[in-house]
């Protein structure tokens, strides 16, 4: 996977790569930026990872039903 989620900008293929990334750290840190397309933060909304979806909720770029989904 040559994707990196640190990179100044993210292409949609990337982020589609690192949102099923197997470490959750990386898909958690996928979850803060605010320049992922909805669609992926949906995706990372239903992650298996607490710590991905609270990423997402405290994401204030994520959609209002994106960061509202599964919190637990």
């Amino acid at each position: 996977m040559t994707a990196d989620v640190n990179s100044a900008s993210i292409s949609y293929e990337d982020a589609k790569q690192l949102a099923v990334h197997d470490d959750a750290s990386v898909r958690a840190n996928l979850a803060r930026r605010d320049d992922v397309p909805p669609e992926v933060l949906y995706f990372l909304a239903e992650d298996g990872d607490a710590d991905v979806r609270r990423a997402v909720a405290e994401n204030m770029a994520a959609p209002v039903c994106a960061r509202n989904w599964r919190q637990k």
